[in-house]
């Protein structure tokens, strides 16, 4: 391999297999650790809201009148996802080598799919990872909602990328990536609530420490309370400051790059039905690898 170019090892090299598995154990350990402050943080709230909401209930409960509304009011028709076959730009499914990996200048190289990895976590609907396409996506649903899940959604797919050097370098990484959203949020009733964001990340990883990132572009973000639906969504190209990473690199070093899309639902149901869907599907159809010595 040319020595004056930025290198991708295989991603079949023992030492490149386990710096995917640090990086990945990272993740998880993160998501845990978010995941057990935010059943905090709702457990200390609904210690409070129930106390709240329990007048209300027992003022239903003994109106019949009452009673028959919050009952019509949970039959409501749930948020649906969308149809998750969009159709977004692809350049090429080729299972056989990168698709161009160009040394325009000493110092900077093209990278497109095939990818390393590809990779998930978290509790989506569906997932959607193909590293020889680069196409990723990501549904969450959360409450009175198509395949709804009882309480938080926190969930994310994609791809990754290892490169290493001959030298020591400061290295800048940036993805194209094309993308479509949906997100739709409901609430009708006391004390209910619903709230969904999600979009497109990037981290890098040298021995399971994140050197860079965890870079979010958040494509939407929406809530509602006691009454209300939004649904929404759009498409367009992710901007390229939102994703890119910067860090130094030793001779040897193997850095994991990751890009993937995300989602965020959660709901609150109080007195009556809440729900929130969010949606991501996005492709990276190329990066932009570029070293400085």
């Amino acid at each position: 391999m040319n020595s004056s170019n930025t290198q991708r090892p295989s991603p079949e090299d023992p030492h490149v297999r386990e710096a995917f598995a640090q990086a990945y154990a990272t993740i998880q350990g993160l998501i845990e650790q978010r995941s057990q402050a935010h059943a905090a943080e709702h457990e200390t709230i609904a210690k409070y809201t129930q106390a709240l909401q329990a007048p209300f209930a027992k003022i239903i409960a003994e109106s019949p009148e009452a009673a028959h509304a919050l009952k019509e009011l949970r039959q409501r028709e749930p948020l649906e996802l969308a149809d998750s076959n969009v159709s977004l730009p692809v350049r090429g499914d080729r299972s056989g080598g990168p698709m161009f990996n160009l040394h325009l200048q000493e110092h900077l190289s093209v990278v497109g799919a095939p990818y390393d990895f590809d990779w998930q976590w978290g509790n989506p609907v569906a997932g959607f990872h193909n590293r020889f396409n680069g196409q990723i996506g990501v549904d969450g649903s959360s409450g009175h909602a198509q395949h709804g899940a009882s309480g938080r959604v926190e969930a994310a797919a994609g791809i990754g990328l290892a490169i290493t050097t001959d030298r020591p370098v400061t290295v800048s990484v940036r993805p194209f990536i094309s993308y479509w959203w949906r997100s739709g949020v409901a609430a009708y009733g006391a004390f209910s609530s619903a709230e969904t964001k999600g979009g497109v990340d990037a981290a890098a990883f040298l021995d399971g420490r994140i050197i860079d990132g965890v870079r979010r572009s958040e494509l939407f973000s929406d809530s509602r309370s006691w009454a209300g639906k939004d649904i929404h969504d759009d498409n367009g190209i992710v901007w390229v400051p939102d994703v890119t990473l910067g860090f130094a690199m030793q001779p040897g070093q193997v850095v994991v790059v990751n890009f993937g899309a995300w989602v965020e639902c959660d709901h609150t149901s109080g007195i009556g039905v809440a729900a929130a869907v969010g949606q991501v599907r996005a492709t990276v159809s190329w990066i932009v690898v570029e070293r400085f010595l």
